[in-house]
């Protein structure tokens, strides 16, 4: 998937090659010129949400812009889903991972995303439909995780596989008791859980350390 400057700099080149003035170009989105001179020298983050009405601006493809290949499923035409690299389930069950892992409920999901209501994120998990290309890429972009990734893989089965867990350090007889609790309560608790799982190797005060460093961090937060 191409970045936004990418997506800016086709864009543009587009635009010389079918000899669309910026104007013609605002015209054809329905924004202001402005707004899309803004665009353009950067000091405005492109909205992926309208890769739709520019790809049609141009007379090309949102996945062209985006250098994705989607295959139409089945759903209905008002429903179109964008998934050639995996399908409705997994997108719907990895949007629901992710937002569950980053501790935020739907409706602030919606919010994000631009939305007035929760009622599509909950449509989207149960797996009804997927949304259109461009939210796709800014729900991409929100989680940091890679498109292809988000539609294509179990995220939470490959978090899993990647993460350390606490019974790794039970392999031997001499483990410390104390540093395996201790490994367990940290990987137990989301707000250590990202942390631990980034480390190896570590001694039962490299532990101790990272959980005062936490709790102090936590205790300015409140």
């Amino acid at each position: 998937m191409r970045s936004n400057n990418e997506i800016l700099e086709l864009i543009k080149n587009l635009c010389i090659e079918k000899d669309i003035s910026l104007s013609e170009l605002a015209r054809r989105v329905d924004m202001a010129k402005s707004a899309i001179s803004r665009y353009f020298n950067g000091t405005r983050q492109f909205p992926l949400n309208r890769i739709d009405d520019f790809a049609r601006a141009l007379n090309t493809t949102p996945e062209y812009l985006l250098d994705v290949t989607p295959v139409i499923d089945n759903l209905t035409t008002d429903q179109p889903s964008f998934c050639n690299y995996g399908d409705t389930a997994m997108f719907a069950k990895n949007l629901k991972y992710l937002r569950q892992l980053h501790n935020i409920d739907q409706l602030q999901l919606a919010e994000a995303l631009g939305r007035k209501s929760a009622s599509s994120i909950s449509e989207w998990e149960s797996g009804k439909y997927t949304p259109k290309i461009g939210v796709l890429s800014m729900i991409s972009s929100y989680f940091n995780v890679d498109l292809d990734d988000m539609m294509t893989k179990d995220l939470e089965l490959e978090n899993s596989n990647q993460s350390w867990s606490w019974s790794d350090q039970t392999n031997t007889s001499d483990t410390d008791p104390e540093a395996v609790e201790l490994v367990r309560f940290l990987s137990d608790n989301t707000e250590y859980k990202e942390l631990i799982t980034s480390l190896k190797d570590v001694s039962k005060d490299d532990l101790n350390a990272v959980k005062v460093i936490v709790d102090r961090l936590k205790d300015k937060k409140d």
